[in-house]
């Protein structure tokens, strides 16, 4: 994954409502993070620690440990948005769909309507 992924436009069916709506792969990803109890409250699951580190909360969000080491931030946060993507593609309860083209979100959509009825 680069950053460049990261910053590109995705377009994704909004289950609930049946629209359309895009936004940044980043900020998509950012909806399928795994989220656990912590000793500070919800968080995610895997984490960022000293700028380059990797973390886990692990079970329960009471036994912390170093997943992995980077030799900078931006490797990290490249890392990070990996464990969150494979977050989406296993815990995806909602059937979500993404494309980088409009046209392509369109097509799926009419489909998706052409079914339910």
């Amino acid at each position: 994954m680069t950053q460049e992924q990261l910053n590109s436009t995705v377009y994704f069916i909004d289950p609930k409502t049946n629209t359309i709506d895009s936004s940044s792969y980043r900020n998509f990803l950012d909806n399928f993070k795994d989220l656990t109890t912590t000793p500070r409250g919800v968080a995610p699951r895997i984490h960022i620690r000293d700028e380059r580190e990797l973390w886990s909360w692990g079970i329960g969000g009471n036994h912390p440990y170093k997943l992995s080491e980077y030799s900078n931030e931006e490797e990290a946060e490249l890392a990070l948005y990996e464990t969150f993507e494979c977050d989406l593609f296993k815990n995806d309860q909602d059937d979500t769909f993404y494309s980088l083209s409009m046209e392509e979100a369109e097509n799926e959509l009419k489909e998706r309507l052409s079914n339910q009825e």
